[in-house]
């Protein structure tokens, strides 16, 4: 097949136009955004657990916190009991009873409020966990909006350029003949490249520089003659 040299060298910026088509598709696929944004996701399920469980924590000891209360307000109940029969009676052994329950009472009061105390101070501690875990949360929550934000810039940006360079390559590919043009289109079916430049004894197409007699021959071949580069079977374009 013979093409003139114009028509060689509008093939070889072809060639470079599909080489930023392959990349752009293969960024559209995996782009770098699309990491950090599943990254950002992922990192959410731990601390929206850690606030569920810790919220659970609260209410469990809130819980506690009005049975202990519950009990109290029984036993001083029972403490104002005891001292209105107190202050009425007037049998000695019920007075006796009164005054020795009543200290029962008392120190089962103060037992109850210690304990109570604690089971306040640990809510304490808790809500402050909760606050924590609550702004990490937002400020995570925050993080992948704008991850998601900078996937979907980065997939629109993608798919400008492609637009673009698929554009290009139409009006690129009009300019070439059709049989050049399908030859070109066959070859880079087949192999994934279908035109490179050879310059220097090397081949673009495979990155190796070819043999001696190779050289000699793409040497020797007429300016319009379409050449192959031996190793991948694309079109080798000498600049």
């Amino acid at each position: 097949m013979r093409a003139n040299r114009a028509q060689q060298l509008l093939l070889l910026e072809l060639a470079a136009i599909d080489t930023k088509i392959l990349q752009l598709e293969k960024q559209a696929k995996t782009p770098a955004e699309k990491a950090v944004y599943e990254a950002k996701s992922a990192a959410l399920k731990p601390l929206r657990q850690n606030l569920l469980v810790l919220q659970r924590e609260f209410d469990l000891l809130g819980g506690e916190i009005k049975r202990a209360q519950n009990e109290i307000d029984a036993v001083v109940k029972r403490i104002v009991r005891n001292k209105t029969q107190l202050a009425s009676a007037q049998d000695a052994k019920l007075t006796q009873n009164l005054t020795a329950e009543q200290e029962q009472l008392s120190a089962r009061k103060t037992k109850l409020e210690d304990a109570q105390l604690e089971l306040l101070e640990k809510a304490e501690g808790l809500e402050a966990q909760i606050s924590a875990a609550a702004a990490d949360l937002k400020t995570a929550g925050a993080e992948l909006v704008s991850a998601e934000t900078k996937l979907s810039q980065a997939q629109q940006r993608i798919a400008t350029e492609l637009s673009e360079l698929k554009s290009e390559r139409a009006g690129q590919s009009a300019e070439i003949t059709g049989e050049l043009l399908a030859e070109y289109e066959q070859i880079r079916a087949h192999s994934g490249i279908g035109a490179a430049a050879f310059k220097n004894g090397v081949s673009a197409a495979s990155n190796m520089k070819l043999s001696p007699g190779a050289v000699a021959e793409l040497a020797s071949a007429a300016e319009d003659e379409i050449c192959y580069c031996p190793d991948t079977g694309a079109i080798l374009v000498r600049v």
